[in-house]
């Protein structure tokens, strides 16, 4: 398989996650309005980037990385080291982007009154 055919499979997996949509909180004692506040809550989560947002500029990020190093080492595949950067880069910027979603998820339950254990 081509590196840049790796990418697109990449980058589409990670388009697929649905934003806000995967985080469950533990709750230490749910009230009768959590489950309207979670969906509230997930709503807001939705604004950010999510894990395809940050799988798309960490793909970004990662190639122009390894095209740089790769340049100023003098190597010479440089297009192969700038796909891999970019899945690596895709990979973290997907796992940021679902820290961001869960982050929001929490903090707008915790000002609503909810006591998040997670």
């Amino acid at each position: 398989m081509k590196p840049i055919s790796i990418l697109a499979v990449v980058l589409t997996i990670a388009s697929c996650a649905s934003p806000g949509q995967n985080y469950q909180p533990i709750i230490d004692r749910p009230s009768a309005s959590f489950y309207a506040d979670l969906n509230d809550c997930r709503t807001h989560a939705a604004q950010t980037a999510g894990p395809g947002g940050g799988a798309a500029v960490g793909a970004g990020v990662g190639a122009g990385l390894g095209l740089l190093l790769c340049s100023a080492l003098g190597g010479r595949d440089c297009g192969r080291t700038a796909t891999g950067t970019a899945i690596l880069g895709a990979a973290h910027g997907a796992g940021a982007g679902y820290r961001d979603e869960a982050t929001v998820v929490r903090t707008c339950l915790l000002g609503r009154g909810h006591r998040v254990l997670n």
